[in-house]
């Protein structure tokens, strides 16, 4: 596991990264050759009477692969892909067709990747890879038939390839934005932006290049300018100087990148008090868990400053501020270590040096509070998705941290667990010890909290209370919220004029309508 603890995060050990990318390679390899079959048994030779006619579904995980990775390694499953197919095939024609069509669109994409990777996007790559694909197929082709006469299909077999590329390409963008969350690719860096194609891509001013040498997930060094202002002890004096104590959290001017990426945030600030829950919103891709992953140093800004609890954030205070921030995943499971939910929750403490006494009382007193003590001896396996969230939030509590963070941890819960962990945010927010900060797309979360905050491409697109966000349509849209049914009901019983209370709750909706439903007898 990467450690956080420096400001420019750590680089894995070689060993560790080699064993990373053969996993990465043997999956892929293993996924083109499922592909491979696939398109076998697909009927593209009834639809499309061609020698050779195939769809190159490989190109998928060849494409995957360049995206991730590099050449070589593309070049190496594209080998691995070739001898699976051959092994299982056993022909010589089977051979032919499986390399040549994956090592023509291989040559085709890494050679565009490698001359305009700043101009092309995955879409892009892909169409030639494709209309490459099938020019492979076709020489091969040629080589089983022996006849000249079967290059009279080229020009359909490019343009099939061109349309099976679009295709493949739409796949490829949403596949490598969805393995990007895995911790298996969390230190590759992509060799192409894979949101080239949609028109938007900015252009990196001279003072947002990033450093070359800079690896993923680590803070890209500032420009000669910022670093100054980061790190010259007067600027943070001065900064210090401007906060209020009643603040939980600050963010003053902060700017982040990953490495080999456009600059994420640049120039972010934020006050949280202390005691407040806010939720975080907007559209996938905003930087919503990047910026609570940078409020206890998972990942640390190059430029500006942090405050958690009056404390600076840097390499000598990151340990302390970890200590006092609680931090929710969205899955459970990635936080559970031991084998019943009592170890799991002792973890922690055990960590600290507790003494057994000590841990015993708190076990009791959190399992208690949390209502998990009947599950103590049971593993966490056993549980179902609302009560390994209860568990979790157990395990972080008895730590007592002042702040605890939520990342989108109702999301993979039903609709019964969603409103039970609402219940216990409420609770414990109605206890003016915690701060509260939620990454949620949930409505009834959202409009719990007392403050949301809407990122959009990096920067703050609006604070405001919740309730005034779901009157905010355009907003709405672009975080794809849809506000919970009481509330719609309320709002579009307004937009008929009818005077109701603008309001998520049920008992006083009726209440608001009844007096009008006596008045029209």
């Amino acid at each position: 596991m990467p450690s956080f603890n420096k400001s420019g995060g750590s680089r894995l050990p070689n060993q560790s990264e080699a064993l990373k990318k053969a996993v990465i390679i043997a999956i892929f390899s293993a996924v083109a050759v499922v592909l491979g079959f696939v398109e076998a048994m697909l009927p593209v030779q009834t639809i499309l009477p061609i020698p050779g006619a195939k769809l190159g579904l490989a190109n998928v995980m060849i494409l995957a692969c360049l995206y991730f990775l590099n050449g070589r390694d593309a070049l190496m499953l594209v080998v691995l892909k070739t001898l699976l197919m051959t092994l299982m095939l056993g022909t010589f024609s089977a051979f032919l067709f499986s390399f040549l069509g994956s090592l023509f669109s291989f040559i085709v994409m890494y050679a565009i990747l490698k001359i305009g990777r700043d101009s092309v996007s995955l879409i892009g790559i892909s169409v030639v890879g494709g209309a490459a694909h099938n020019a492979g197929q076709l020489t091969a082709a040629y080589i089983v038939f022996g006849t000249a006469n079967i290059f009279y299909y080229l020009p359909a077999l490019l343009i099939t390839g061109v349309v099976t590329g679009i295709f493949i390409g739409i796949a490829v963008k949403y596949i490598v934005a969805a393995l990007e969350k895995l911790p298996l690719f969390d230190t590759w860096t992509p060799q192409v932006d894979a949101s080239a194609a949609d028109g938007k891509r900015r252009t990196l001013s001279v003072e947002q290049e990033p450093v070359q040498a800079a690896q993923p997930h680590q803070a890209v060094p500032a420009p000669a300018h910022t670093q100054q202002s980061a790190s010259h002890p007067s600027l943070e004096s001065s900064a210090a100087h401007d906060l209020n104590p009643g603040d939980a959290i600050v963010m003053k001017d902060v700017h982040f990148q990953y490495g080999g990426k456009q600059k994420l945030f640049s120039g972010i600030s934020l006050h949280i008090p202390h005691g407040q829950w806010v939720s975080i919103v907007g559209p996938n891709g905003s930087g919503k868990s990047t910026l609570i992953k940078l409020l206890n140093g998972l990942f640390m800004p190059y430029a500006g400053h942090i405050y958690v609890n009056g404390l600076h954030l840097d390499d000598s205070s990151v340990g302390e501020i970890r200590r006092r921030v609680g931090f929710l995943f969205q899955n459970p499971d990635n936080q559970f270590f031991a084998t019943t939910v009592k170890d799991d929750i002792a973890f922690g403490m055990e960590n600290r040096c507790v003494s057994r006494e000590e841990m015993e009382r708190q076990i009791a007193e959190v399992a208690a509070e949390f209502r998990v003590d009947q599950w103590l001896e049971r593993h966490p396996a056993e549980l179902s998705g609302g009560q390994k969230q209860r568990v979790a939030i157990a395990g972080i509590m008895v730590l007592r941290p002042d702040i605890i963070i939520f990342d989108e941890a109702t999301s993979m819960l039903d609709e019964r667990s969603k409103r039970e962990l609402t219940a216990q945010l409420q609770q414990m927010h109605a206890s003016s010890r915690y701060t509260i900060i939620s990454v949620t797309h949930d409505a009834e979360e959202i409009l719990a909290s007392d403050r949301a905050i809407v990122l959009k491409e990096g920067q703050i697109a609006a604070d405001m209370r919740p309730s005034e966000l779901f009157h905010k349509e355009e907003l709405m849209r672009e975080c794809r919220l849809q506000p919970p049914f009481t509330l719609a009901l309320s709002q579009a019983l307004q937009a008929r004029g009818i005077g109701v209370a603008d309001t998520n709750d049920e008992r006083e909706l009726v209440n608001s309508l009844w007096p009008l439903c006596e008045q029209n007898g």
